[in-house]
């Protein structure tokens, strides 16, 4: 098949059947959602705790410059002020009771929001905008003023509280992602094959993730289901699922002082991109994973790539 997609599918592209969004990440409703892409996995994969720090810092508007960023990354007490806290990385004073303020109102909002909102048939879902300072956003498609007004009596000025408006509706969102499910083996007609479909609130779409080295895949995907402009986003991953032999890890951390550690992150980076990516965070005890077999070997190694205790 040619690399670029025929004439047909340009017309496709053109008429905007649905929008076809080839995404490395997706925000949700209460973070990130990471999507599968062409980018091939690399035995010189190194981890980076603070571009890890700023990428999350980024979600929750926090400062991301990244000298701050490195600097609380060797600071001790931010480093624990982190693991003690359910957020995971180093944060100052200051930002930990921002986090956790955010929590508490969110608590208290979201169960009245959805109450409220739920049963309505303009209602769009809700989420939060950690960008804005943790903002809880009920989403309607219409009436919003309306709308405005019935919240009003229930949630108080200041509050941490928006309502935005919304192309579509939750439950047709969730109709299209369901008929998108039911239709799984379809997807074998154009050489694909369907791993999942979700409703991602924040962005009022539906997301789909095939796995396809069809150069067309999305614009037929599009073609076929007839989306709205709009309210379809694809992620195509080239990678087809492993046939080869598997095999088991057993990954066992130590401290220098031969402690088993709390939090490490464990990655496996295998040196075939179509194997299978893994990642797990282990806990006290030794940890056995399923993972294709790219490579054969046997007997205790020492991992090549740095960990860290998050």
């Amino acid at each position: 098949m040619d690399a670029q997609p025929s004439e047909r599918a340009r017309r496709l592209h053109t008429k905007a059947i649905a929008t076809i969004i080839v995404l490395a990440s997706i925000a949700t409703a209460c973070g990130e959602v990471l999507v599968p892409t062409a980018s091939a996995p690399s035995a010189n994969v190194q981890h980076d705790p603070v571009a890890e720090a700023i990428a999350i810092r980024s979600i929750l508007g926090l400062r991301t410059d990244h000298e701050f960023v490195s600097a609380l990354a060797l600071d001790a007490a931010a480093v624990e002020r982190g693991l003690k806290s359910a957020y995971g990385f180093p944060l100052t004073e200051v930002e930990l009771t921002e986090l956790d303020r955010r929590a508490s109102r969110q608590s208290e909002l979201m169960p009245l929001v959805q109450q409220l909102g739920a049963g309505d048939p303009e209602w769009g879902g809700m989420y939060i905008d950690q960008r804005a300072g943790g903002v809880v956003v009920a989403l309607f498609t219409g009436h919003l003023d309306d709308h405005q007004a019935t919240f009003d009596r229930f949630v108080q000025p200041g509050a941490g509280f928006e309502i935005r408006r919304a192309r579509w509706t939750l439950v047709e969102l969730g109709r299209f992602a369901d008929r998108l499910e039911a239709e799984a083996v379809w997807f074998t007609s154009v050489d694909a094959i369907f791993q999942w479909s979700s409703v991602e609130v924040a962005q009022n779409v539906v997301t789909l993730s095939v796995r396809s080295r069809n150069s067309e895949v999305a614009y037929l995907i599009a073609e076929h289901f007839a989306a709205d402009e709009g309210m379809l986003a694809i992620a195509v991953n080239p990678s087809l699922p492993w046939t080869g032999p598997r095999g088991s890890v057993v990954v066992a951390v130590r401290t220098d002082d031969g402690k088993k550690p709390h939090g490490v992150k464990c990655r496996l980076v295998p040196d075939d991109p179509d194997a299978w990516n893994a990642e797990t965070r282990l806990g006290m005890g030794d940890r056995r994973i399923g993972v294709p077999a790219s490579s054969m070997a046997s007997g205790p190694v020492r991992s090549r790539s740095s960990s860290s205790v998050q």
